[in-house]
This record gives C-alpha cells, sequence and structure tokens, in this order.
C-alpha cells in the first residue's frame, strides 16, 4: 500500500535497548507512576540514530488499574550534542589550565615533559598524550628526539 505516513522513527538501536525500554516503562507501569524522562536513542528507519525524550503518564481506571497512556516525545538531538561539546571543551580548558599552570610553576624542561601527559591523561580523560620534539642538531630536521607518553585506564 505505499508508505504515506514519511520516514517514521522506530525505537531502539538494538534488542538490549529494547529490553532496557520495557524495563523502565514496566516499573513504571507497576508502580502506576509517569515516566517524566525517558532519554533514549532511537533509529529512524533510514539508519541516522537520533536522541528522543519521552514523557508518559498512565490512564487509570476506577480500580486504578492502567487502561493506558498519555505521552509525548520529542527529538533532543541537538541538545544533547551540544551538551557533549560542552563537556570536551571544558575537558580542553581544564587541560590547558593545567598545563600552564604546571610551566609557570615547573622550570626544569624535563620534569615538565614528565608530568605534562599524565596530566592531560587524567584531566582531559584522553586515551594518550605525547610530547615531541624536534632534534636541535640538525637544524629544519624533522627526527623526533624526546617522547613522552602517558595511556588512559579504559574509561
Amino acid at each position: 500500500a505505499g508508505d504515506r505516513g514519511g520516514p517514521a522513527v522506530v525505537p531502539g538501536r538494538d534488542e538490549a535497548d529494547r529490553r532496557a525500554a520495557r524495563a523502565m516503562f514496566g516499573a513504571a507501569v507497576a508502580e502506576r507512576r509517569g515516566c517524566q524522562t525517558l532519554f533514549r536513542p532511537w533509529r529512524h528507519r533510514y539508519g541516522s540514530v537520533r536522541q528522543m525524550g519521552s514523557t508518559a503518564l498512565p490512564l487509570l481506571d476506577s480500580q486504578c488499574r492502567v487502561v493506558g497512556h498519555r505521552g509525548a516525545s520529542r527529538d533532543i538531538t541537538q541538545r544533547v550534542e551540544q551538551q557533549q561539546q560542552i563537556a570536551r571543551l571544558s575537558r580542553i580548558h581544564a587541560v590547558s589550565s593545567s598545563i600552564n599552570a604546571m610551566i609557570v610553576r615547573v622550570r626544569n624542561r624535563e620534569e615538565r615533559f614528565r608530568a605534562v601527559c599524565p596530566t592531560a591523561v587524567a584531566t582531559g580523560r584522553v586515551q594518550m598524550a605525547t610530547i615531541l620534539t624536534r632534534s636541535s642538531a640538525t637544524p629544519g630536521s624533522m627526527r623526533l628526539h624526546s617522547s613522552r607518553v602517558a595511556v588512559a585506564p579504559a574509561w
């Protein structure tokens, strides 16, 4: 009969996501309370993933049995992406501030090299940080002679 409704949104990315949503919704029904803010990824049938924010209130009959729900969903993808960007930029700022303070405080170049990478990994939550410097023995050369690496634990 053809698609007249436009691009539908299909809940969940995988079965685990659908099970988690059913469990949250089931608990709300059992307790006869609403789901005020249910955030979950939804996969558009054409492949893109959108973040949806949903609310639902149970409709009860005279014996307080759930007979339906009233609710709404809205696309919050842009807000979620902006929050992630703000968090990333905040980590970058924290790393930059820490390193600048270290430059002022620690005068020895080798000590700075030893301290900067672990700070970047711990504060910036990056997987790896390294410092590479060019050799002064051959001006204009790209030969690297100093490297300090710190590797992050699995976050």
